[in-house]
């Protein structure tokens, strides 16, 4: 994986140290026990982070936009300065998501991971509908949750606000029922191909941004990772479930979009 790092020269080097010891000692073959492990070398070598360091006195979104045309599969942002005083997300982010025609993920730190990274495992909670954008948010925390042994938590919201008696009493046949344990079912099978744990939660009768809001409150969960649409031009918006969740939450938060 590659990171274009847009920020201090002494951090990348740091961090390039750091990834260079570790793969030296694990191609070593030697592990901290001192026995000989092959399987920390590929793994060591699988997660090897090459970092671009740009320094070009342009714009981030300019740096961003030449970088992206030597084909990347991903663009992940995360500025310090994520969202708008107004709300929404700050004009920045919008204009380097807008130079990047690919999947793109935004992080947004709050509370404690503003100050310094996690100390323990995430908890991570991942609203699910049942359409390809939210499998893959889906995905992505199963990805991260492997990666530091945390927990997720699939979250699916079946909402009849709104709607009028006719059309709830149409909501409630087995029908439905079906659909939705089809869904967390669907869930829990790729977690299981993860090799990682993961918890179903059903919300009923209420809008699914208050559900989202509600659930990360009350399961102190560490992360919110949801999978949305790809937003259509200059604005950043993922839509109003979306946008309801990132002007409330607390907590912080992973959009990504494909």
């Amino acid at each position: 994986m590659t990171v274009l790092h847009l920020g201090r020269h002494d951090l990348v080097q740091g961090i390039e140290t750091t990834q260079a010891q570790r793969i030296e000692a694990a191609a070593s073959g030697v592990n901290e026990t001192g026995q000989i492990s092959h399987t920390e070398v590929r793994e060591a070598t699988a997660r090897r982070l090459d970092i671009a360091l740009n320094a070009e006195s342009l714009a981030p979104e300019a740096i961003v936009s030449k970088e992206a045309r030597k084909g990347y599969d991903l663009l992940m942002i995360g500025v310090e300065t994520t969202t708008a005083a107004h709300g929404g997300f700050h004009e920045q982010v919008a204009r380097m998501a807008a130079g990047f025609e690919g999947p793109l993920a935004v992080a947004v730190a709050r509370g404690s991971h503003l100050q310094k990274p996690p100390q323990r495992r995430l908890n991570i909670l991942v609203p699910v509908r049942g359409n390809k954008v939210s499998r893959r948010g889906a995905e992505v925390a199963l990805a991260l949750a492997r990666a530091g042994t945390g927990a997720v938590t699939a979250l699916y919201v079946m909402g009849t606000v709104g709607l009028g008696a006719a059309q709830q009493r149409l909501r409630r046949p087995t029908t439905s029922r079906r659909h939705e344990e089809a869904i967390l079912k669907d869930i829990v099978e790729l977690a299981d191909r993860y090799d990682t744990p993961i918890r179903t939660a059903l919300r009923l009768d209420i809008a699914p941004e208050d559900a989202i809001l509600r659930q990360a409150r009350l399961g102190r969960y560490d992360l919110v990772v949801m999978g949305v649409g790809r937003p259509a031009g200059e604005t950043l918006y993922f839509g109003k479930i979306a946008a309801a969740v990132l002007e409330n939450s607390q907590h912080s938060l992973l959009f990504v979009s494909s």
